[in-house]
């Protein structure tokens, strides 16, 4: 079933099922009990290497359509043996839609406004954190009928 038909049935492709990742994917199990989100960026070199910075190998884009979160995935280098930790990835995104603060737009907007950076948009919040083998950026939209998380994995050196 292609990704389009499995969204629309709510069981998106997990992206360790990805091919790229099915094809020599190392073994290695995370799990995350609670993702540590914090307003302090460890990693602010990454960002004065241009808009991109080289070591991002992904990104969710995820909106909150007033029942569940949706998310659509976007690998940032084609030609990287990526996601070789995917099952990381997957752990920590899983974590993170599962705390509280994440329950809904509501619960979100209220956790933003009391603990996230903010940013020049009033609407806009950054949170960060680390596992293992990434730096996260949290770019949080508390606006309705936008995307509300994006979470950007950047590969650590």
């Amino acid at each position: 079933m292609d990704e389009a038909l499995r969204d629309a049935n709510r069981c998106p492709l997990p992206l360790t099922e990805w091919a790229a990742v099915k094809n020599g994917l190392s073994q290695q199990r995370t799990d995350f009990e609670d993702p540590l989100l914090t307003t302090s960026c460890t990693f602010e070199y990454l960002f004065q290497q241009g808009s991109r910075p080289a070591s991002e190998i992904a990104y969710s884009r995820s909106d909150y359509d007033g029942w569940k979160w949706w998310t659509t995935w976007h690998q940032c280098q084609k030609d990287t043996p990526v996601l070789e930790v995917a099952r990381e990835i997957d752990a920590f995104q899983n974590a993170l839609f599962q705390l509280p603060e994440f329950r809904n737009l509501d619960t979100l907007t209220r956790f933003c406004r009391g603990y996230a950076q903010p940013t020049s948009e009033p609407t806009e919040f950054n949170l960060y954190s680390e596992t293992a083998h990434f730096y996260i950026w949290l770019r949080l939209v508390t606006r309705h009928r936008d995307y509300n998380a994006y979470v950007h994995y950047y590969l650590k050196g």
